[in-house]
């Protein structure tokens, strides 16, 4: 399973985390009036990692699935695979996970919306990009 993620819903994360963790800007703006040896601490309201992934799970076929009669191509010869790949053997010997999802736990606590709320979804997003490449070349 994958997580694929729109870079729009990844930059609104940014920006909600971003407007969650520092002060208001009249705060921003005495820190920055004060001397260098004034620092601005957010460890206390912003964990030192948090992670964001769509938690919408797709296998590789299921992404191919979606995309291929968008772009008008066919995938009767693509055969999906059913063997995980940690238990499937890896020529580089690194074990390679099933699933791959991101807890957004953090993210939740903090009160950032972890929806796809930009993208619409990988679908939507790829609907979007083929339309937008059809008209372009129309």
């Amino acid at each position: 399973m994958r997580f694929p993620t729109c870079v729009e819903d990844v930059a609104r994360v940014i920006s909600d985390l971003i407007s969650k963790s520092l002060p208001p800007p009249k705060v921003l703006t005495t820190f920055a009036s004060l001397n260098n040896k004034t620092r601005l601490d957010l460890s206390k309201t912003v964990p030192p990692i948090v992670h964001y992934s769509s938690q919408t799970g797709l296998t590789k076929y299921q992404q191919l699935s979606l995309i291929a009669p968008l772009l008008d191509l066919p995938i009767s010869h693509v055969k999906p695979d059913s063997v995980d790949p940690a238990t499937k053997p890896n020529p580089s010997g690194v074990v390679r996970p099933g699933n791959t999802q991101l807890s957004v736990e953090g993210l939740k606590k903090l009160g950032v919306d972890v929806r796809e709320t930009e993208s619409g979804g990988f679908e939507q997003w790829w609907k979007r990009w083929a339309e937008e490449r059809r008209s372009s070349k129309a």
